[in-house]
Order: structure tokens, then C-alpha cells, then sequence
């Protein structure tokens, strides 16, 4: 029985049957670039109750959440810690947002789950003063704010 999912892949891809999204999906040449270049299509099935779609997001989500709990008992950060989920998929789909943080807090219920509050290279400046001796204990709020009023959407790069 045929999907949202699979009727806006098909397209996407500019593919006229399962049969050929098989051959694409298993082309030696195909890169996972090129198949992750899909995720905003599952995303937005799954959000219109395609349940194909609902169960790759849901495997998405406990991937992530996986993923954290190996990286905070790995890094033995105990219980309660930031989690800043980025990204433009995070950004364009909300509802993959709080799914990803719902399976989070279930490993760790007093995780703070949140966007970034900066763009990307604004933590590349907090990293380069880090590394170039600033105290950052000191003065990383005064930082952070002047780095948030300076920044603006316009200066964000996807």
C-alpha cells in the first residue's frame, strides 16, 4: 500500500517505482550524502502521520538519544547537563526537536535540552579565546552575551 512517504520520495528523486528507488538506494555510486539529502522528506510525512515515515523519525530519535547516553557515561558527566541539539533538521522540524529531547530526558530526566543559543562560528571564537588563554570562567557570560547581541539571523550560515 503506497505511503505519503513513498509517493513524495519517488519524486523527489524523480523515480517511477519502488523497484527503481531500490536501484538507486543500492547504486555502488550512491553516496549517504545523497540519501540523508531525504531526511527533510521523512521528516515532513511523519509529521503529517505518515506512519512509515512516524517509525524512521522515532529510530532517529532513539539513535541520538543513544548516542548521548554513550558520550555522558563515557565522559562520566553525571546527571544533570546542557544538551544543545543542532542542526537545520532540529531547526526546520520542531516536532523531530522534542522528540529527540523526550528520548534524551528518558535517560536523563534533568538534562536541559535546548537549540543553540549561538550560531556555529560564535562557538568557534569561544573555543579560539578558550585557546588562547582567556579565562573563560570569568568572563564566559560577559562573552556570551556581547557574542548573542552581536549576533543576529542574518549572520547565521545553514
Amino acid at each position: 500500500m503506497p505511503t505519503v512517504l513513498q509517493e513524495r520520495v519517488l519524486k523527489q528523486l524523480e523515480l517511477e517505482s519502488v523497484v527503481n528507488l531500490v536501484r538507486w538506494s543500492l547504486s555502488e555510486s550512491r553516496s549517504k550524502a545523497e540519501i540523508a539529502r531525504l531526511a527533510d522528506v521523512v521528516l515532513t510525512a511523519a509529521e503529517e502521520s505518515d506512519p512509515v515515515a512516524y517509525r524512521i523519525v522515532q529510530r532517529a530519535s532513539d539513535e541520538i538519544a543513544l548516542a548521548v547516553h554513550t558520550l555522558v557515561r563515557r565522559l562520566e558527566l553525571g546527571d544533570r547537563f546542557p544538551v544543545v541539539l543542532s542542526g537545520g533538521l532540529f531547526k526546520a522540524h520542531r516536532s523531530f526537536f522534542e522528540q529527540a529531547g523526550r528520548k534524551i530526558r528518558f535517560y536523563f530526566p534533568a538534562a536541559e535540552v535546548m537549540a543553540p543559543r549561538l550560531p556555529a562560528f560564535a562557538g568557534a571564537i569561544l573555543y579560539a579565546l578558550a585557546s588562547a588563554g582567556v579565562n573563560m570562567a570569568q568572563k564566559s557570560e560577559e562573552i556570551v552575551k556581547n557574542l548573542c547581541d552581536s549576533c543576529s539571523e542574518e549572520t547565521e550560515t545553514s
